[in-house]
């Protein structure tokens, strides 16, 4: 048997790959974008309230038909950690705003993007049995950890 992965499963890494640099793109440039409506047309919570509204007529636009037609696969279980995470995501978004109107995007997106180690450390906490937390995956955490401070600390 050949060591390289089969043509399906590299074919898998690769879209998630692709979207992962696909929302690293996307997320960076709408960092820019808040920057500049903060700073010059609106206050963080209505830039904030549109941002959402309007990432929520694309995501229906684009996959509302999907939704619909699987609408039965969501429990009522499933569907109250679908609110969660609808909700915290919301809460994570105005927050970003809010600090984008008191500090500049250079610094405040690194800080926005260490939300990979609260993911970490929680899912240490609550999902025990569905991932394993590895010291390589808490080295890497702090590597990013070490990157931010260096960025935030060496501004000057």
């Amino acid at each position: 048997m050949s060591k390289l992965l089969s043509i399906p499963i590299q074919r898998e890494m690769f879209t998630g790959y692709s979207a992962a640099i696909a929302s690293a793109c996307s997320y960076g440039a709408g960092a820019l974008v808040a920057q500049k409506i903060v700073a010059d047309y609106s206050s963080p919570v209505v830039g904030s309230a549109f941002s959402l509204l309007f990432g929520v007529t694309i995501v229906a636009t684009l996959f509302g038909r999907q939704a619909f037609q699987n609408r039965y696969l969501v429990s009522r279980k499933s569907l109250l950690f679908l609110v969660g995470t609808g909700t915290s995501s919301a809460i994570g978004v105005v927050f970003y705003f809010l600090a984008l109107d008191y500090g500049p995007v250079v610094l405040v997106a690194p800080i926005v993007g260490a939300y990979p180690l609260v993911t970490i450390a929680m899912s240490h906490v609550f999902l025990r049995n569905l991932e394993k937390v590895t010291l390589r995956m808490v080295l890497g955490a702090s590597i990013v950890v070490a990157g931010i401070a260096i960025i935030t600390l060496g501004r000057g």
